[in-house]
């Protein structure tokens, strides 16, 4: 299974403010997954969605037998049921439940509908097969779309509008992509006169339209931040990421970061072609979720450069960090916090 992250390489470089390298960035895109795998320890769960197959025992001979717990495994949807060689329909033989889940909390377990005549056969190992999306919910942004076809075997996609950063996870058709690198491509756009001055931040152009706030571009060899997007240009901050102020010719090209640099098939899902203008998705975790996986990948990127010693105030107050307010995080996530089951035999 592809390591699946909640937090987005851009976010832990704009919190901390760092210029982007090659080093910098194979430490934060370590952080992130980090952070977001003591999410999953925490909460006893994982969120991100994927297509696959669990195997589950013969529940037992109690009366709960019709009854099977998925656990740490939350189901969002499944395609099929299988035991003892029979597949299963949902509604007739059986249930998901609890039934208000699969919006904003997945289904805990499958339950055989009392007044069919469905039962789990086979096992007692492996006894019943379900094929599903499993993870936490299915919360996806329509962000943009493809800028050119992209076939089954290509490791990099085009898109007309910025789809996310480092680590993101998109949906083409029925494929998911995980986003593992970013590139500079044209953008059509043209810049006007600008001079090397901090307040020559407005650019007209007709093409403004291509643009998304809080985006980065490249005129020449300095990095701007497109801050706001109206009729006729854009404004921008100048000089970000550590570039260099400079003075730019009318007529230069304005590039930007569209050029993605994708893992295909992720998620469990199968490598597909698919056609210019095809709508790309991004999956969004649970915001409280998100917001945790943030400040663990902060605190580790920050521990890890301080070689774990890590500490606040100076002479007789100086004391090892807390982590005080992780702990707050923490106790807001509570409530995905998979609940422990005790089961007898």
């Amino acid at each position: 299974m592809t390591e699946i992250p909640y937090v987005q390489r851009e976010e832990i470089m704009s919190t901390l403010d760092v210029k982007p390298s090659a080093f910098m960035s194979r430490q934060i895109d370590r952080a992130c997954l980090t952070g977001s795998r003591l999410v999953d320890g925490f909460c006893h769960r994982s969120f991100a969605p994927e297509l696959g197959t669990r195997y589950f025992d013969y529940p037992g001979t109690r009366a709960t037998s019709r009854r099977i717990w998925f656990d740490q495994y939350g189901l969002i949807s499944a395609s099929s049921v299988i035991s003892g060689g029979v597949t299963y329909a949902e509604g007739t033989d059986f249930y998901l439940r609890p039934e208000n889940s699969g919006g904003t909390e997945p289904f805990s377990y499958i339950e055989l509908n009392r007044s069919g005549s469905a039962s789990f056969s086979g096992g007692p190992q492996r006894a019943v097969a379900i094929t599903g999306l499993w993870g936490y919910t299915l919360v996806e942004q329509p962000t943009t779309t493809l800028a050119a076809s992209a076939t089954a075997g290509a490791t990099t996609v085009s898109t007309v509008g910025p789809a996310c950063g480092v680590g993101g996870l998109l949906r083409i058709d029925n494929e998911r992509l995980l986003v593992t690198g970013k590139g500079w491509t044209n953008s059509t756009a043209t810049a006007p006169t600008l001079a090397a001055s901090a307040s020559a931040t407005t650019l007209p152009t007709a093409s403004a339209a291509l643009f998304t706030p809080f985006e980065k571009i490249l005129i020449d060899g300095e990095r701007m931040e497109v801050l706001d997007v109206y009729a006729t240009g854009i404004t921008v901050r100048r000089a970000v990421d550590g570039s260099t102020l400079a003075a730019h010719t009318a007529g230069t090209a304005i590039y930007w970061e569209h050029s993605l640099a994708v893992e295909r098939g992720a998620g469990g899902t199968t490598a597909a072609a698919h056609s210019n203008g095809a709508a790309v998705s991004l999956w969004v975790p649970p915001s409280q979720i998100a917001a945790l996986a943030r400040a663990y990948a902060l605190d580790t990127f920050l521990q890890e450069n301080a070689g774990y010693a890590r500490t606040s105030g100076q002479g007789e107050n100086e004391r090892p960090t807390s982590g005080r307010g992780i702990k707050d995080l923490e106790t807001r996530c509570k409530p995905f916090v998979r609940s422990a089951r005790t089961r007898t035999v």
